[in-house]
C-alpha cells in the first residue's frame, strides 16, 4: 500500500512531467510508386508549386491501369475494354478523358510528385491566374491551393501571392529529371537514366 510521501512523489512528478516532448511529430511515411503521385485530399485545402511545364493529352482506364494517349484514338477494343464508370448507375463504361499532367512540390507530402487533372474546373482556375496580371503565365511562381466545394461538385482554386521557391527544392526537381512522356507509353517518368561520367 503506498503512503503518503508515496503519493506526493508521483503526485508531484506527473504534474510536471509531459508524455510527449514538444518538438514530437509525425513522419511522413513514403513506401510506394504510388507516392509519386499527388492525390487530393477531399476534406481538406491541397496546396502545391507547380515546379514546370505540362503535358496534355486523354486518359483511358482499363483494368484498373491509365492508358495515355496525345490525341483522343483508341482503338474499338480499347473502349470495349474500358473499365465501368463508378459513378454511372447504368453501369456504362469509362471514356476517354482530357488531361494535363505536371511536376509539383506538395507542401502536404513535403515531396516533388505528378499531379494529373482531369478536372475542367481546376484547369479553369489556373488559367484564370495565368491571364491575371498579378500573377502571370509563368505559374512556377506562386502556390496553387485546391479544395473540393462543400456540396462535393467542383473545386474552388485560389492562388497565393508570388514569391520564389526554395532553392533546394528548385535543385532537389532539377536533379530528378523527370520525363513525363513516359506516361504515354506507361513507363516510370521518375526513372532517371544513369550515364557513367565518360559517356559520349
Amino acid at each position: 500500500m503506498l503512503n503518503k510521501s508515496d503519493l506526493e512523489f508521483i503526485n508531484n512528478n506527473t504534474n510536471n512531467m509531459s508524455f510527449l516532448p514538444k518538438e514530437e511529430k509525425e513522419p511522413i511515411v513514403k513506401s510506394s510508386s504510388a507516392d509519386n503521385y499527388m492525390k487530393f485530399d477531399k476534406e481538406k485545402e491541397n496546396r502545391f508549386r507547380i515546379m514546370g511545364g505540362a503535358i496534355i493529352g486523354w486518359e483511358l482506364w482499363v483494368e484498373g491501369k491509365p492508358i495515355r494517349k496525345k490525341d483522343e484514338l483508341f482503338t474499338e477494343k480499347e473502349l470495349s475494354s474500358a473499365d465501368k464508370d463508378p459513378f454511372s448507375p447504368d453501369g456504362f463504361l469509362k471514356t476517354p478523358r482530357y488531361f494535363w499532367a505536371f511536376p509539383v512540390y506538395n507542401y502536404a507530402t513535403e515531396s516533388i510528385q505528378i499531379l494529373e487533372i482531369t478536372q475542367s474546373t481546376i484547369r479553369e482556375g489556373i488559367k484564370g491566374y495565368m491571364t491575371d496580371e498579378d500573377f502571370g503565365e509563368d505559374v512556377t511562381g506562386y502556390d496553387f491551393v485546391v479544395k473540393m466545394n462543400d456540396d462535393g461538385k467542383g473545386y474552388t482554386v485560389r492562388a497565393k501571392p508570388p514569391k520564389d521557391m526554395d532553392k533546394g527544392i528548385t535543385k532537389l526537381y532539377e536533379d530528378m529529371g523527370i520525363d513525363l512522356e513516359q506516361l504515354f507509353s506507361s513507363k516510370d517518368p521518375f526513372s532517371k537514366e544513369v550515364k557513367p561520367d565518360n559517356f559520349q
